[in-house]
């Protein structure tokens, strides 16, 4: 499926999809000093059901520890965004972030937009390998909402399109929105409302 397209990290894939701490205890034993037990925090990193970083030490499972932990994942993010990241093994993943399942489709961008999606360039379909992602049967369908990442910016180059998607109905949920009438009043006695009845 990979071979179909020159593909991309999706920008929000982030450099870990799945964090285990855990406390592993020892009895120490030692002549000098005497014997008691210790603990210490092992940090599991895992991308994609791998672990790609591991990590072990002493200490209290505190704020520092934890602070650790988020400028781990901050300064770990890939200078390169085009794929692979480190490892090959992951050539023929679904490109939706957290999602461990092999790629049934392969998509290639109408439109290569930035970071921020404030500019684009039309992709350049005179190639053999066009620029795009690849998704699985689950995540097919990109919806409608964002610039890049949507239905209407993609050409399916390999698989089934995005018609053909299998969204499960327990991942699919409205966004919360509420009406609410008469203005600024309306919404003062709303929340005067929804005070009182909590």
């Amino acid at each position: 499926m990979s071979e179909k397209i020159t593909r991309v990290r999706h920008k929000h894939d982030p450099p870990f999809d799945k964090i285990v701490i855990e406390l592993a205890d020892r009895y120490k034993q030692s002549y000098a000093s005497g014997d008691e037990w210790r603990y210490a925090v092992r940090v599991h990193y895992f991308y994609k059901g791998k672990i790609m970083k591991y990590s072990f030490g002493t200490g209290d499972m505190d704020h520092e520890k934890l602070s650790d932990i988020a400028n781990t994942v901050k300064y770990h993010t890939p200078s390169n965004v085009w794929w692979p990241p480190e490892d090959a093994t992951f050539a023929d993943f679904c490109s939706q972030p957290g999602c461990a399942e092999k790629a049934t489709r392969a998509y290639a961008f109408k439109e290569i937009y930035n970071r921020s999606c404030t500019e684009h360039v039309p992709n350049d379909d005179t190639t053999d390998k066009p620029v795009g992602l690849l998704f699985c049967d689950k995540h097919g369908d990109r919806g409608d909402c964002a610039l890049d990442d949507a239905n209407e910016n993609y050409v399916c180059v390999a698989g089934k399109d995005w018609t053909n998607a299998e969204t499960p109905d327990e991942k699919r949920s409205r966004s919360g929105h509420m009406v609410v009438e008469g203005g600024i009043d309306g919404l003062q006695d709303y929340l005067a409302t929804a005070v009182l009845n909590e």
